[in-house]
């Protein structure tokens, strides 16, 4: 029997408008064993593993059937897709290149598409059609993923110029909500991390606390996991230098802002406004004392 291993998802990023699932992509491969007579001698899965980022040597369950001392192990390998296996021309090449070195089959079960090193001539005309199908749909692919990245980028100046959250963690304070049109999500209170932020504000102006002080209390009162998350580590305590973003981030009084050399500026809209996510934490007096 001619041994093979089997693939069912080694990009979970595509922009394909039939989605196939992994499971959907293992059943196929199944489907496709059983209808050729072959012995399954093993599988791989890089879910969440772009083709577009990385080529079939580079992934790591891949990766792993392509070393030299592991190729004796298989003859066939198939994936479900040719946007599967690639998303460059480049790397379909290198690939193809590799397996009529060392006389492999590849096939692409979903596709129809068999490019047999194995057994045939690989100067036949079967075989050469075969390449240059191959080839064209890696092209188209790596034509798609471009349009994606594309539309990705449009849709992110799109959000970026409106008062909808496009991505990243809400500002301390605030959580993600339903924008209130039904499209997309907006900013609205956390009351919870709101009380905290006008503790912090009256220890600070009222009862004339250091920002270490501050900091010392955030930690003591249990707080350093929701102040941590603010400072994208979960695990991170108060610190002196968290203390002071809180307290005078314009995020923390609802505004889109953007960070140009660690410095905060505010997303001005067409007409050269301010964008305002949500309600501010401080009054006007309450910020210019901050």
């Amino acid at each position: 029997h001619t041994r093979w291993p089997r693939d069912w998802s080694s990009d979970v990023c595509s922009s394909d408008l039939e989605k196939v699932s992994h499971e959907a992509q293992k059943e196929e491969g199944i489907r496709y064993a059983t209808g050729k007579g072959y012995d399954v001698v093993g599988t791989f899965e890089d879910l969440g593993v772009s083709a577009g980022k990385t080529t079939p040597f580079e992934r790591p369950d891949l990766g792993q059937w392509l070393n030299l001392e592991r190729l004796h192990e298989w003859d066939v390998i198939v994936f479900h897709k040719i946007d599967r296996a690639f998303r460059s021309t480049d790397d379909c090449v290198e690939f193809a290149r590799f397996l009529r070195t060392h006389r492999k089959i590849l096939a692409f079960a979903g596709d129809g598409l068999v490019l047999n090193y194995r057994d045939q001539d690989t100067g036949s005309s079967e075989a050469q059609l075969a390449d240059f199908f191959v080839y064209i749909g890696a092209f188209f692919a790596q034509i798609e993923l471009n349009r994606f990245k594309s539309r990705a980028q449009d849709r992110m100046s799109q959000l970026r110029m409106t008062d909808r959250v496009s991505h990243g963690v809400a500002p301390f304070g605030f959580r993600t909500v339903p924008h209130p049109s039904g499209k997309g999500k907006a900013l609205g209170l956390d009351p919870e991390a709101y009380a905290v932020l006008h503790e912090m504000k009256s220890k600070l102006l009222d009862e004339h606390w250091s920002l270490t002080r501050i900091a010392a209390w955030l930690n003591e009162q249990g707080y350093q996991s929701s102040v941590g998350r603010a400072a994208k580590n979960g695990n991170a305590k108060a610190t002196v230098s968290t203390v002071r973003r809180l307290l005078s981030s314009l995020r923390t009084q609802g505004l889109k802002v953007s960070r140009n050399s660690g410095t905060e500026q505010p997303v001005l809209d067409a007409q050269g406004n301010v964008i305002r996510m949500a309600e501010p934490t401080f009054s006007d007096d309450e910020w210019e004392q901050l």
